[in-house]
């Protein structure tokens, strides 16, 4: 395994057990201008930015805050105005991970190393059930059929609510497409058309449809918790950028 060079804090807390035994927490900081161990792990890519393709772990209550930048200009005398500065609402949450292979592990590594913190910006699925499918896909398909939500009539005009992720279940492999059109039929169905053939066949009954969003981490700092040597989970702090997508 790797080894790299560190330093002890000027206090060291050692807590005695009994008089044959002491327990302690040591905590190194990595000492400066050494190499840094960093996986060389080639990243799924999308529009020229890369995919969080490990999904989430729910082992409690999902929860998301909606912000928007707004400002309220209240003279105390008459009305007040307030405006929206930013049209679109933007989206934090914590998106909890539970690697369960090296692999894994490896590959969250290589994806924080990459964000440079809030620098680098990415794409990841919700892994929500955002749409549901209507038919099955067929390879030639340029489009899919859904079941209504007023998606064309709501959501489409929102430009971050274009990018789609279709997650099969037999974990082949995700795809990633862009809406380009949107029409409600009627019928409790909408059609979504996408810039491109989709190239493969997808069950209706076997696929999940999630928006993907584009996101910059929310802090600077990451943490993961080894459980043992091949098992880690780690909670991924990210802010959507709706107005930034590419």
């Amino acid at each position: 395994m790797p080894v790299f060079l560190g330093r002890l804090p000027v206090k060291v807390d050692v807590e005695r057990l009994f008089s044959g035994a002491d327990v302690m927490e040591m905590v190194f900081s990595g000492e400066a201008q050494q190499v840094a161990p960093a996986p060389t792990e080639t990243l799924t890519q999308y529009k020229g930015f890369d995919v969080l393709e490990i999904p989430a772990h729910w082992p409690t209550d999902l929860k998301r805050q909606y912000n928007r930048s707004m400002i309220t200009i209240d003279p105390k005398v008459g009305p007040v105005t307030v405006i929206d500065r930013g049209g679109s609402p933007y989206i934090s949450q914590p998106f909890p991970m539970l690697m369960l292979s090296h692999a894994q592990v490896t590959q969250f590594r290589a994806f924080i190393l990459a964000r440079f913190g809030r620098l680098i910006p990415f794409w990841l699925p919700t892994w929500d059930q955002d749409l549901v499918l209507a038919q099955d896909i067929a390879p030639s398909d340029t489009g899919i059929k859904i079941q209504s939500v007023f998606y064309t009539r709501f959501m489409f005009p929102n430009k971050a609510r274009r990018y789609l992720a279709l997650i099969p279940m037999d974990s082949s492999g995700n795809l990633y497409h862009q809406v380009v059109s949107s029409v409600d039929n009627g019928d409790g169905t909408e059609t979504l058309q996408f810039e491109s053939a989709i190239g493969h066949t997808m069950l209706a009954a076997r696929t999940m449809v999630s928006f993907l969003v584009f996101a910059r981490m929310d802090s600077d700092d990451n943490d993961i918790d080894w459980l043992n040597n091949d098992l880690a989970e780690a909670t991924l702090e990210f802010q959507e950028l709706p107005r930034e997508v590419p």
